[in-house]
């Protein structure tokens, strides 16, 4: 009787660094867009909540690198091709599509 297993990926790949992440959701944009949001926070709230404040941080980072880590996966070819976005971790192999879908 034959019998079957389910290959798997046995390469060793080195696991993403914290400058890919920063790479990948794009820091310097999404601290930018950050920046914006709470300068309108302390431009319209009679008092300021540290709560609010660490939560709007956070949120926004996450909406805008999400967003950022999104748009790497629908242009990884794309980015793979040109020589400007050919070393972002999706396209130099540095992180993977399922790696990327849980952040």
């Amino acid at each position: 009787m034959m019998s079957t297993r389910l290959e798997t990926n046995t390469s060793k790949r080195a696991l993403p660094t914290l400058g890919d992440f920063l790479q990948l959701t794009k820091m310097r944009l999404a601290l930018s867009v950050v920046f914006s949001a709470l300068a309108g926070y302390f431009l319209a709230a009679p008092t300021y909540d540290a709560g609010v404040i660490l939560y709007l941080f956070l949120g926004g980072y996450a909406m805008v690198g999400a967003s950022n880590a999104f748009n790497q996966i629908l242009e990884v070819k794309r980015d793979a091709q040109m020589k400007r976005t050919q070393n972002r971790p999706l396209p130099a192999g540095r992180m993977t599509i399922g790696q990327v879908i849980p952040l």
